[in-house]
């Protein structure tokens, strides 16, 4: 019987990554400028927090992947981790925007916050982009569904991106500052989207009875799909890039263009811009398929981002190259989370097993990667720089900005439509979904 994508049970689904997304755009947008400008913490000690905090959330990501595979209960395989580990982690996220006053032991205590932030997150995380290819074995079916899943994780980052400066001034007290406070009510608007989609979303996709796959033969069966290692190279460059761009607007805009809020404009474009995107795509998909649609993304960013290096000087240029890059990445980055369902589908045709939560958790393992590499490179790049909080910004300190915001992520983008290139699943996932609908007696 074919399944049905009901539109109460879609939004539920999308509401679990409008808190996800929504945290996730709150840490990599404002942490790095909370902790330089605001707590003016070291540079040095704050690169390694972010790359600590961010290789724990990815590590954390992989051992997850492995324990949903081995989960079975009466919620499912991917429920109970998001019931249980949201609150929690909306409590990390108001203590990772907390820092004391004082004391020599603040990086550390940044750090050990951090990774149990990060812990959560991938007990939350990995499920929820689990849970996607255990809905239903259609293809349409998963592209419905994820529609409102591109629409409810950039809804939460445009809640994020356009009210967070604002509401951060309006908040700020001589006792706690504007973004702890940000930070908690983000942190129960999160819990509540996660608690909704846990009760609506239901598990459909079964195991065969008895199936075990096991975690030694996963290195042969990964190396085989060669479609999906490519995805991975992908994925983890994308996040490289887009998060190196997101976390350097602040420092853009308050140095480069002179005007520190319309850093909130800039941001906002990317989420709002999905939102607009992800109900286009649908249609398109069928039509062009995957690899193309996210070729024509970066193609789009890259030149975006090209005229952004020479228009920034006129805010009508420097605002349309920016709404380009923002359409270019939601067109790049809007059927990924159906591509993953399909890698994971052609292990199943190719080798007769189904490892979905560890597929689903080295791809983000690897999108993980990116911004944590990127916690590292930007930082640093700013040192080279000579930058210094709130200090006056010389030329070679707009020069590491500019290369963090516009340069670097240019170059990355095309190295991902290189890639893409030798991506072919497309070609042959009609025959892959065909055989395995038949072998499953779905209509």
């Amino acid at each position: 019987m074919k399944q049905e994508a009901r539109l109460y049970q879609r939004i539920s689904y999308g509401m679990g990554d409008f808190a996800v997304n929504g945290m996730f755009t709150f840490v990599s947008t404002y942490l790095l400028y909370f902790y330089t400008d605001v707590e003016r913490i070291d540079l040095a000690v704050i690169s390694m927090v972010m790359l600590i905090g961010r290789t724990a959330d990815a590590v954390c990501s992989v051992l997850v992947g492995g324990l949903v595979d081995r989960t079975k209960t009466r919620l499912g395989k991917c429920r109970p981790y998001l019931l249980f580990c949201s609150l929690p982690l909306g409590l990390m996220l108001g203590l990772l925007f907390y820092v004391p006053s004082a004391g020599s032991a603040r990086g550390v205590y940044c750090a050990v916050v951090y990774v149990l932030y990060s812990i959560f997150y991938a007990l939350v995380n990995v499920p929820y982009s689990t849970m996607l290819s255990l809905i239903s074995r259609d293809n349409s079916v998963r592209i419905r569904y994820n529609v409102f899943k591109i629409a409810g994780a950039n809804l939460g980052g445009m809640l994020v991106t356009m009210f967070t400066l604002r509401a951060v001034q309006r908040l700020e007290t001589p006792a706690v500052s504007g973004y702890t406070i940000m930070a908690v009510i983000v942190g129960i608007l999160a819990v509540a989207g996660l608690w909704l989609c846990t009760g609506v979303t239901k598990e459909r996709v079964q195991e065969e009875q008895g199936e075990k796959f096991p975690i030694g033969d996963f290195g042969k069966v990964a190396l085989r799909n060669r479609h999906w290692l490519i995805f991975c190279a992908v994925m983890f460059i994308s996040l490289l890039y887009m998060t190196m761009h997101n976390q350097s607007t602040l420092y853009y805009a308050k140095y480069c263009l002179g005007y520190e809020n319309i850093s909130s404009l800039l941001l906002t474009l990317t989420p709002f811009a999905c939102v607009i995107v992800a109900f286009f795509m649908p249609g398109i998909a069928g039509k062009i398929g995957m690899k193309r649609i996210m070729c024509a993304g970066n193609i789009l960013v890259v030149i975006s981002l090209i005229g952004t290096w020479f228009l920034e000087k006129t805010l009508a240029g420097l605002i349309f190259c920016s709404v380009l890059t923002s359409i270019g990445w939601a067109v790049a980055s809007s059927m990924v989370f159906v591509m993953i369902p399909q890698l994971i589908d052609f292990t199943e045709w190719q080798d007769g097993c189904r490892p979905q939560g560890l597929m689903t958790a080295i791809v983000t393992f690897l999108m993980k990667m990116g911004p944590a590499l990127s916690g590292l490179i930007g930082p640093l790049i700013m040192r080279m720089g000579g930058y210094q909080a709130s200090g006056d910004a010389g030329s070679t300190t707009l020069f590491a900005i500019r290369m963090n915001y516009i340069v670097i992520p240019a170059i990355l983008a095309v190295t991902v439509i290189l890639l893409m290139r030798y991506y072919g699943l497309d070609e042959v996932y009609e025959t892959v979904s065909g055989e395995l609908r038949e072998k499953q007696n779905i209509e």
